[in-house]
């Protein structure tokens, strides 16, 4: 069963360690509990809206954490990130604000401030303005460093595209520091914050052409940002080697990033994370032109590979690179040397490391690899070994399910299925979890009816007792659930099971209060968004 688990999840562990607590935090309650590996930010002791007015009255930025306990590039960033004397300095010029997506009422403000993904980290000036959203994959003390671009003259990262898309001339009027804003913005989370929903391939091209030339670390970052955003869209549209104008223009400018250490250190992300989809559409099969591109792609994921001021993940992380590099070069299959290379390096990452937190990452990236490296078997061992230790369990244990699913061991998919549901924290996470539980249930044993309905009546009563059960991941889940069962239905032999689930939902979310319109109550045209649930 193919399940959305964060690459850094980018996004993003189980068995019988205790679940840690989460943060108890809401409208009306404080937004952190300063957890273990938070204790050297000052994060603000208060609700979200406090700490707005906190930055409002001090006339000092916002720094807010998007996060989750089970998170693994969460947990990476606890463990690196927010333990560098650097950026904890920094953080003292904000108001700093932790908010788990878990604690009650979290995805009310994930909504509102239109953040999904684990971890997404936003500033906000003192008077509630989004300034930017900063990536992960940076170079450790660049975290810091772009904290401090929001001091100053600088505007939000919105308004500096404006400029660029309403003419040269306001272009110009951009400086260095707004170009370096718009360098290390997250364009991966924006969620239509900057970006258009239309070809925003063509809005990022703009940006990468105004930016001086004089700023080499800045432009390539923003090449890749519209590189990547162009990738989507052709492989959308299935030109492929189609537009040759394209390849002629963009293919120079990649070979000089990738023969550049500082620009390929600038842009570990998009180096590392290479799938060949730009090689394919950069390069024609089986030319020359091509083989010089992979082997100048390989050399680079040697320097991600060495660089001491990445972290131990990062570093790791060139191993997904190097794996499809081999795959594009032997015909889909991995060396031998290969994944005997990724053993040993994944071993050796394993055993240096001692903080849970990183830990847990260090397994997460491992598990990637291993099976882009079609190496089911040692990654599921792998797991299996971390479960002992884990930060939080409950996320490795979907992957066992996984695994067991995939190798027809049926009883023990479901059992770590149910397990990591069991375990799983509250909130919007023991959901998405209740939801990967429905789904191997639907297509491991479909025919048991009333078990399937019993767990998705007990879904349903998780969303209606929940005070943000129809916002932000709860309703991409809800989504989710609503399409698994729909497949399990598809011949209509549970149309009366299905009917009961839907008048659940139905009243779930009625009584959840989303729809109500502060004017004129409940309209009909909203209520119906309610009825439409199951259909």
């Amino acid at each position: 069963m193919k399940k959305i688990i964060p690459l850094i999840c980018v996004a993003l562990l189980i068995a019988c360690s205790k679940q840690e607590e989460t943060p108890n935090s809401s409208s009306d309650t404080p937004v952190n509990a300063k957890p273990e590996s938070h204790a050297e930010i000052a994060w603000f002791d208060g609700t979200v809206e406090q700490a707005f007015s906190a930055a409002k009255q001090q006339d000092k930025p916002l720094f807010f954490y998007w996060g989750a306990v089970w998170c693994p590039p969460c947990n990476e960033l606890k463990a690196t990130v927010f333990k560098r004397r650097e950026f904890i300095e920094q953080t003292k010029l904000f108001i700093p604000v932790y908010l788990d997506g878990d604690t009650p009422g979290a995805q009310k403000y994930g909504e509102k401030f239109k953040v999904r993904g684990y971890p997404t980290l936003i500033v906000f000036d003192a008077d509630a303005n989004e300034i930017t959203r900063i990536p992960g994959g940076l170079n450790l003390e660049k975290y810091a460093d772009v904290l401090q671009l929001v001091f100053g003259e600088i505007k939000p990262v919105k308004q500096l595209v404006q400029l660029i898309d309403e003419s040269k001339e306001a272009a110009n009027s951009l400086t260095e520091n707004d170009y370096r804003l718009l360098a290390y913005y997250s364009w991966e989370q924006d969620n239509q914050q900057v970006l258009p929903q239309e070809s925003p391939a063509e809005t990022l091209q703009k940006i990468f052409e105004s930016c001086p030339n004089s700023l080499s670390v800045e432009k390539s970052r923003l090449f890749f940002a519209y590189l990547n955003a162009a990738m989507r869209e052709f492989k959308d549209a299935k030109l492929a080697l189609a537009n040759a104008a394209f390849i002629e223009t963009n293919l120079p400018v990649l070979k000089q990033i990738l023969q550049d250490k500082a620009l390929v250190l600038a842009n570990v992300t998009a180096v590392r994370y290479e799938d060949g989809d730009t090689l394919r559409l950069l390069t024609a099969a089986d030319s020359p032109e091509r083989e010089a591109l992979i082997s100048q792609w390989r050399n680079a994921l040697q320097v991600v590979a060495r660089a001491a001021d990445l972290s131990s993940v990062e570093r790791l992380g060139a191993l997904y690179g190097q794996v499809s590099l081999d795959k594009l070069s032997h015909d889909g299959k991995v060396t031998p040397e290969l994944q005997q290379n990724i053993k040993s390096s994944i071993t050796q990452a394993r055993g240096n490391i001692e903080n849970k937190y990183e830990h847990s990452a260090i397994v997460n990236i491992s598990r990637n690899i291993l099976v882009h490296a079609d190496m089911q078997d040692y990654a599921e061992d792998v797991i299996a070994d971390e479960i002992r230790n884990a930060a939080s369990p409950y996320y490795f244990m979907l992957e066992l399910a996984d695994f067991a699913q995939q190798e027809g061991r049926k009883e023990e998919a479901l059992s770590w299925f149910k397990q990591a549901y069991e375990e799983s924290a509250k909130g919007a996470t023991r959901f998405q979890w209740g939801v990967y539980y429905l789904g191997g249930l639907t297509e491991i044993v479909p025919e048991q009816e009333q078990r399937i309905k019993q767990q998705a009546l007990e879904l349903v009563e998780i969303l209606a007792n929940s005070e943000d059960g129809f916002y932000n991941r709860n309703t991409q889940r809800l989504k989710d659930m609503e399409g698994k069962l729909q497949k399990w239905n598809v011949e209509h032999e549970h149309d009366e099971a299905i009917n009961e689930i839907r008048i659940s939902l139905i009243q779930a979310c009625k009584a959840s209060g989303k729809l109500e319109n502060e004017d004129n109550g409940v309209t009909a045209e909203k209520t119906s968004d309610c009825e439409s649930y199951l259909l």
